[in-house]
Parts: structure tokens; C-alpha cells; sequence
């Protein structure tokens, strides 16, 4: 149902209202069932994505300044009382933002509470392998597929918070010793949330294995049930991945122009008002040999050489949207019209969609032929560009031996995360025995301190 227009303006008043409370140090309305905290590199984003899914409202986070993050947490929490929603809950994936401290202390943690954690050397692996769009989002049919297709990689040289940032090309392997530092704190901070969340009744642990898609629906169910959020319904969402090789080339917004062709212009001739092209006008002049006739043949002539500019056809484009997501909402996916069997034949590409606006499947097919040839040609760049990068990606045996190579960073390391893991190594032991490269990382130093 759509929001009405007091509910509308309610809500307005009240972000005002957030303002005059983040500034009064007034705590955050106590109308959420639960906490979520994560980090960055531990699939958080999907997994937030999946609470959305059963419906529960969260708020968006992101590096930001504590004030922001508690606008965004008020917002949620009072459009939910004011809508009468009450599956609410507050996500957290950073620690060190500015007034983070003031931030906790607004927060009623007496409340269950939801961790995803992931072994560390693999959270490294994926914050350096993660690749970012470098290139445009949308290209015109026939133009250059360079384009589109181009990525680049943070290699986490920063000197402040929100400082400069260098990227790269390809992934950085000294990036390392920046995400191990945490200087942001964005990676490593379990330990920190707990404490500073002092109250949570409850702390579930969830691994980011049990969240790839052969689990990911099982995992929401058993979590609504120890959260009491909606029971998650079947869907695709929970089969695919948020992040993967597509990250930072698609979604790639296709745009096909087609020729808008408007009636022909006609204009008023005579005192009547007929509705006559020129043609007609002048044959009825022939007839007609009078001065009345003639002054309309030349006004006639004379608004048709005037407007014939304006009523050329007009270019437009329609829109094709190539993406490996699922939630396109009201939008049909043309895939097997376009490229027959070509995505079920090529792993590679079996979880594209060519998702369209339903009322532009006719036009858009009458250029099938010309749009396959194209996407053809474009799907061959992009495998070998993906290919190409794929070459250049970081492994966690790579990491490992660069913590054998720099062992006072390896010291480091491994004083942060005796801290940050102490409670999941206490009350979820099973999950850290898991870690393969986590253990192979803790093998390592018991041998360098016996050295």
C-alpha cells in the first residue's frame, strides 16, 4: 500500500527530530528484535540481502561519520513505528568511524544478537582480489566493448580514514600489511562490537560458509526461528552470489535505438477547418482558382517547409539490462529469445540475464539477429578480459607466504587477532577449527616463536 501523505510528512519530522536526538544523546528507539554485526570481506552484503528478503527492515551502513550511521539506524527505526512494522534490526560492519564510542552508547544492546565471521587469511584474499568498475555502465549498440570493460583493484595505501585511496590495475599483494594494520578498523573487529555492545542476551555465529547457496536457505530458517523474524519463503536469491567474477563489469545497462516514427504533420487549411496534407490542399485548388485558394496553397507551403525539421522521426533507445541478479522487479528476462541456447552452453555465462521492459519485447526482437551478433562479440571480449584477470588473482597459500616473508607483520597480525577472535574461539570453537588457512597461519607462528 502506498504511504500515505501524514505518514509521509510524520516521517520527514522525525529525521528532523534524529538530528536534535543524535546531538542530545537521546538512545535509539527500542524497535528492533535484533543485532547483526559483521565486517568487510566476510559476504556481509549478501547476507543482509537475504535478511531483506525476510522482510527485515535494516538499516544501510557504509564508512561514515557515527552521526550518519545513527540517522540512518533512526530513520528505520521510527518509519517502522510510524509504518507499523516491527522486523527490525540494526547492522553493523565497522568499528572505527568518527564518535563510533557516542554511537554504542546509543544503542540498547539488550537484545539477541547475529555475528558472520570467516577465516582471516580468506577475508584478506577477498578484499584484495575485489575488483571495482573502472569503465562506463552502458554502451549504445556497435560501440567499442572497451568501453565497459575494464576494472581496477584497491590496494589499501591509505594515510587517513577517508584519505586518498591509490588503485590499481591488478591485485596488490602489499596491500596486506594495510588490512592486517585495520588502521579504518573494518576487517578484524568482532572482539571490539561484542564490547561494545555490553547487553546482547544472545550472540549466534554464523560462518560464511553457511551462506553460499547450497545453505544460505537453510541458514535463514534456522536463524528466524532463534531471531523471530519471517520464515524465509523459497527463491533463487538464496542461490546466487552478491559478488564473483561479474563484480565491477556488470550489470551493463545495453541501449538499442530504435526509429519513434510519428503521423504525418497535417495541417488546418480554410475557413472550415478541413484537416488537408498539402496534396490534397493544392489539387483542391486547381479546382478552386480563387484568391482565397491561392493564399491558402502559399501559407501551407510555407508551414510545411517551417515545421517539416520538427516532425522527423525521433531516435530513442530501449534498454537492456545484463546482470547475474535475480531481483529485477517487473522486468522479464529475454535471454533465451535473443541468444537461443548461447548461455545454457557456456558455464560461464548460464546465470546471465537479459532483463527488458515487458512492453519493449516486440521491438526489441524485431532487431534479434543484430542485438545476438553484437552480445556475441561482447560476451568473447569479456571472458577474455575475465580470464586475463582471473590469472592475476591472490590466493590464500599467497598470503600465507608473504606472512612467512614479513614475520614483524605476522607478529602484528597475529597479536590482533589473538584479541578479535578471543570469543569465537570460547563460544564457537567448531567454527575457528574449520578456518583451514586460519590454522595453517597459527601453525606458522608457534614455529617462528620456537625458532
Amino acid at each position: 500500500m502506498p504511504i500515505n501523505f501524514f505518514k509521509k510528512m510524520s516521517i520527514k519530522i522525525f529525521h528532523i527530530c534524529g538530528r536534535i536526538a543524535w546531538i542530545y544523546r537521546i538512545k535509539l528507539p527500542k524497535n528492533y528484535k535484533f543485532i547483526a554485526l559483521s565486517s568487510h570481506g566476510v559476504g556481509h552484503n549478501v547476507f543482509w540481502k537475504f535478511l531483506k528478503e525476510c522482510r527485515v527492515r535494516i538499516n544501510w551502513h557504509c564508512f561514515e561519520q557515527a552521526e550518519i550511521v545513527y540517522l540512518r539506524i533512526w530513520d528505520t527505526l521510527i518509519s517502522g513505528k510510524i509504518l507499523k512494522k516491527h522486523n527490525n534490526a540494526i547492522v553493523l560492519a565497522e568499528y572505527g568511524f568518527i564518535d563510533s564510542a557516542k554511537l554504542f552508547s546509543l544503542i540498547d544492546s539488550s537484545v539477541p544478537c547475529v555475528i558472520l565471521v570467516r577465516d582471516p587469511i580468506s577475508i584478506i584474499k577477498t578484499n584484495l582480489n575485489f575488483q571495482s568498475r573502472n569503465a562506463d555502465d552502458w554502451l549504445i549498440i556497435g560501440e567499442n566493448y572497451n568501453k565497459v570493460i575494464n576494472i581496477e583493484f584497491d590496494s589499501f595505501v591509505t594515510e587517513t580514514f577517508t584519505g586518498y585511496r591509490k588503485f590499481v590495475n591488478k591485485p596488490y599483494i602489499d596491500g596486506v600489511q594495510y588490512i592486517t594494520r585495520d588502521k579504518n578498523q573494518a576487517f578484524f573487529i568482532q572482539n571490539s562490537l561484542i564490547k561494545a555492545l555490553p547487553d546482547l542476551t544472545k550472540i549466534y555465529y554464523v560462518d560464511t560458509s553457511e551462506i553460499l547457496p547450497d545453505k544460505a536457505f537453510e541458514t535463514m530458517k534456522r536463524l528466524s526461528s532463534l531471531l523471530s523474524f519471517p520464515t524465509p519463503k523459497p527463491s533463487r536469491v538464496y542461490e546466487q552470489k552478491l559478488y564473483g567474477a561479474f563484480t565491477g563489469l556488470l550489470p551493463l545497462t545495453l541501449k538499442v535505438p530504435y526509429t519513434h516514427k510519428q503521423e504525418n504533420h497535417k495541417i488546418l487549411y480554410g475557413g472550415g477547418g478541413s484537416n488537408k496534407t498539402p496534396a490534397e490542399s493544392k489539387q483542391s485548388c486547381k479546382k478552386q482558382n480563387t484568391p482565397e485558394s491561392s493564399l491558402n496553397l502559399s501559407l501551407s507551403s510555407f508551414l510545411n517547409r517551417f515545421l517539416s525539421p520538427f516532425c522527423k522521426p525521433k531516435e530513442k533507445f530501449l534498454q537492456i539490462i545484463i546482470t547475474v541478479h535475480e531481483d529485477n522487479t517487473g522486468l522479464i528476462d529475454i535471454g533465451i529469445d535473443i541468444m537461443d541456447s548461447f548461455f545454457t552452453k557456456f558455464k560461464t555465462f548460464q546465470n546471465i540475464k537479459l532483463y527488458i521492459d515487458a512492453k519493449d519485447k516486440e521491438k526489441i526482437l524485431e532487431s534479434k539477429q543484430e542485438i545476438k551478433d553484437y552480445l556475441l562479440g561482447y560476451f568473447k571480449e569479456l571472458k577474455n578480459y575475465m580470464d586475463m584477470q582471473a590469472k592475476n588473482k591472490i590466493t590464500e597459500e599467497q598470503i600465507l607466504e608473504y606472512f612467512r616473508n614479513h614475520p614483524d607483520i605476522r607478529a602484528e597480525f597475529k597479536a590482533k587477532l589473538d584479541y578479535e577472535l578471543d570469543h569465537v574461539k570460547k563460544h564457537a570453537p567448531h567454527i575457528v577449527s574449520s578456518w583451514k588457512y586460519y590454522q595453517e597461519f597459527e601453525k606458522m607462528c608457534k614455529l617462528a616463536e620456537q625458532v
